[in-house]
Parts: structure tokens; sequence; C-alpha cells
């Protein structure tokens, strides 16, 4: 048991600024690697956070478009930006150059270009509209635990899926998660939908989900021929947005 709350720690130690004790979640590769399965976890609680701050602006009658802002905002301050950086970084690096040695090296400049604001702005525009959309309060806070969760283990599946194209950085320091972590990891995230929504929505939510992975999957390969940290943020961020846009069919 104190090795899975001490994996449960890392992942959260790693993926927010969530106080998680002294444990540090950007320790050693093993540790990391055997962090992975709880991200649909720790994006679930993210979800959570996020849709408790919409619940109580809300009951101060707050329109729906000032509650959605701030609870981006709010999810935002919980991860530190953390996927956000990565979507920025990676819409920089792969608009911005031809080569693939210059792409990464656009992607390593914390200078956010044309490209990464023009990304992270669509992104953040279309969460909160999809947000505001859903409206009700107990409605909202469900989809944003499952968005969250669901986009956490996407994280997962790319980092099993492709490997990495730097000797540094985040995604080189978390070697290929095992079958166990993968599975685990799947398995959570769809679980959670499934006590949450309805089969059917579930369903939806998972192939938006696979089909916006393997979007960001092919087009990283095709740009760098693998992943960065940036490129893990960036498909967290597109699969998060693509389900909630979902949702707001779904949930109707």
């Amino acid at each position: 048991m104190h090795r899975y709350l001490a994996e449960l720690a890392a992942a959260f130690a790693l993926l927010t600024r969530l106080p998680v004790g002294r444990w540090d979640g950007r320790g050693s590769a093993d540790a990391l690697t055997s962090s992975t399965w709880p991200y649909p976890l720790v994006g679930g609680v993210v979800g959570g956070v996020g849709g408790l701050a919409y619940w109580l602006l809300d009951a101060l009658t707050l329109p729906p478009a000032v509650c959605a802002i701030t609870t981006i905002a709010t999810m935002i301050i919980a991860t530190g930006a953390f996927h956000e950086d990565g979507l920025a970084d990676a819409a920089d690096g792969f608009g911005g150059a031809t080569t693939r040695e210059k792409k990464l090296e656009i992607m390593r400049d914390h200078c956010v270009g044309t490209y990464g604001i023009i990304s992270l702005s669509v992104v953040l525009a279309l969460r909160g509209a999809a947000i505001a959309s859903l409206r009700e309060p107990a409605v909202v806070l469900s989809c944003l635990i499952t968005a969250g969760a669901v986009s956490r283990a996407s994280i997962v599946v790319l980092m099993w899926l492709l490997p990495p194209v730097r000797l540094d950085g985040l995604a080189a320091r978390i070697p290929r998660p095992r079958t166990g972590a993968l599975l685990t990891a799947v398995a959570i995230s769809a679980l959670l939908c499934l006590l949450i929504l309805p089969l059917f929505v579930t369903l939806g939510v998972l192939a938006v989900a696979g089909i916006s992975l393997l979007g960001v999957a092919a087009l990283a390969r095709r740009q760098i021929g693998g992943v960065t940290g940036d490129v893990l943020g960036a498909a967290q961020q597109v699969s998060e947005c693509t389900i909630l846009v979902a949702l707001t069919v779904g949930v109707r």
C-alpha cells in the first residue's frame, strides 16, 4: 500500500502544484516510470477542483462565461500551466521550422511565438465555451472529472506508442510505461467515465479521445519522429478540449 501511495504522490508532484508532502515526483527514472498509472486519478482531481470552483461561482449567481473562465484559471493554477506550456511550445516548434533539429530547438526556447499563442488561445477558448455551454454545476463537475482523467490517460498511451526524441528532457527521463501501468491507467479512466456518465456517452468520450490521440501521435511522428514533454502536454490539452466539446452534445 505504501508503494502505491508513493506512486500516487509522485504523479501529483509531477503533474500538479497541489501539496503532496515532501516526496519529489521529479526524482529517479524508476520512480517516474512506476508513477504513470495514477495519471488519470490526478486528472480527475484537477477536474474536480475546477468543477467545484464552477459550482461555487454559480452559487454566487455569476454568468456561466465568467464561471467557465475562472474554472479554467483555477485548473491552470492547480497544474502550474504544465500542459498548456507544452501545447504552446509544441505548436511553435511544429509550425515554426522545417527541419527536425530546428523544431526541437524552438520547442526548447522558453519564448512563446505566434503559433503557440494562437493554438493556446483557441484551445482555451474552446474549453471555456464548452464549460459555459454545459452550464449546470453538477454536469460541469462530472464532465471536467472525466475529461481530466481520460486526457491524462492519453499521456500514458502516447508515451507507450512513441519513443522520446531527446536524450534529456522530461520524456526521456520517463521510460516507456510498462504494459501493466498502461492498462491500469486506461482502466481507471474508463471506470471513472462509467461511474459518472451513461454508457453511450462514455463510449463516445473514449472514441473522441482515441481519435485525438492518434492525430497527435501521427503529427508528432511526422514532425519530429517521437515525443517530448511538450508533445505530451499538447496531447493532454487537445484530448481534454475535444472531449469537453463532444460532451456539450453527448450530455444533452
